[in-house]
């Protein structure tokens, strides 16, 4: 799904005999690298503004987590993008199209180079409100983790027309959700029907800690108990579209919102948290919201300790955030600013009401379990 703003982060790969772990480490997003070369995103109309109305939109473009993989015999790397909120696989194709800035400043895949490759050429066209791809499917080998997924259908993109896509740390994305049309085969359900990991189950920690380089981890085939603790408290998933569960309520000074339940997407590729309009109007009224020159909402840094806690209700436990969780210190020459990441969702309620990103995954360790189609969530440590 999408992602605001954060850090973002390289992952390397660390195998044990048990479980496939990968490293997040830190590095800058496509939004903090545009705001280094004093560029205004609100002059090309791609981003409104963090916290006040935005449109729904894939924004794809400021995610904060990518990772090595490789494609093809011999291997061909690639950084890509780990999000639960889409299912598919692409790369940059050689084929892409001139001029293609954005194929052209990245890697890109050489089918005539691998001796795996297998020709598909169905097209695929995927929109992500700021950024549109399309291209062609091929299928090879995918190596993630160390693990070799042997006939994987991937798309290789032509068209990347985004003017963010071409200073995007990465070169392409790997979905970690549920296929949306029939016949789709995800990297992690090959995973699983190849036998590559069981049970079918990966796990996100995410490190808030901006002062070191430890970004996080992603464990493939369970949990990781060093970076939570206490019991995790598991929720059904209500749709395999997303990771999609029924959150109970949301309380904020004495009032609750969304009193009769209403449904949440867990989303990796989100760093803010989006909720429906008046909810989050609620929200940004006692948190203190105000715009900056640039159009940025921004809280008073010093009133981070005193801003008032909200307390997510999901499965009957409360999972509290306090200022500390959900403002960002953001330092740019001699300007420090304190952003806020609760953003009014235009997503039809059909779609969903809530999408809780990096936010709300940094504070609680979460397990997304695909064999028990259910979420989990723990404290993180």
């Amino acid at each position: 799904m999408f992602r605001f703003l954060l850090v973002a982060a390289a992952i390397f790969a660390l195998i044990d005999a048990q479980l496939q772990r990968i490293s997040l480490q830190k590095m800058h997003s496509v939004q903090q690298t545009f705001k280094k070369l004093d560029s205004d995103l609100l002059k090309f109309g791609l981003f409104e503004a963090v916290c006040p109305a935005t449109k729904p939109s894939y924004n794809y473009l400021d995610l904060d987590y990518y990772g090595v993989i490789t494609i093809g015999t011999p291997p061909q790397e690639f950084k890509v993008l780990l999000d639960t909120g889409s299912p598919y696989l692409w790369i940059p194709s050689k084929k892409c199209s001139y001029p293609n800035i954005a194929c052209l400043l990245h890697n890109k895949y050489d089918s005539r180079n691998s001796s795996t490759y297998q020709q598909n050429g169905t097209t695929f066209t995927i929109g992500y409100g700021t950024a549109n791809i399309s291209g062609f499917l091929s299928t090879d080998v995918i190596n993630v983790a160390g693990l070799n997924v042997q006939n994987q259908t991937f798309g290789e993109a032509v068209n990347e027309l985004s003017p963010l896509l071409v200073t995007a740390n990465f070169d392409g994305i790997l979905g970690l959700g549920f296929p949306l049309r029939e016949g789709e085969t995800p990297v992690f359900y090959n995973m699983i029907k190849q036998g590559l990991v069981s049970p079918a189950v990966f796990s996100f920690y995410l490190n808030r800690n901006y002062s070191v380089d430890l970004g996080g981890e992603l464990v493939f085939g369970g949990t990781n108990p060093a970076h939570y603790e206490g019991s995790i408290t598991y929720v059904p998933v209500t749709s395999k579209m997303y990771w999609r569960l029924t959150m109970d309520k949301v309380k904020i000074s004495g009032f609750t919102l969304c009193p009769r339940g209403c449904a949440a997407i867990v989303d990796t590729g989100s760093s803010a948290i989006f909720g429906p309009i008046k909810d989050i109007t609620i929200i940004n009224y006692y948190i203190g919201v105000f715009r900056n020159s640039e159009g940025d909402a921004i809280v008073d840094c010093n009133r981070i300790p005193e801003l008032p806690v909200i307390r997510f209700i999901i499965g009957g436990k409360t999972f509290k955030l306090t200022g500390q969780d959900y403002i960002t210190k953001y330092i740019s020459g001699n300007v420090t600013e304190c952003v806020c990441h609760f953003v009014k969702s235009y997503y039809p309620s059909s779609f969903t009401d809530w999408i809780l990103g990096d936010v709300f995954i940094s504070r609680y360790y979460t397990v997304f379990d695909m064999e028990k189609n259910r979420v989990g969530f723990a404290p993180a440590k």
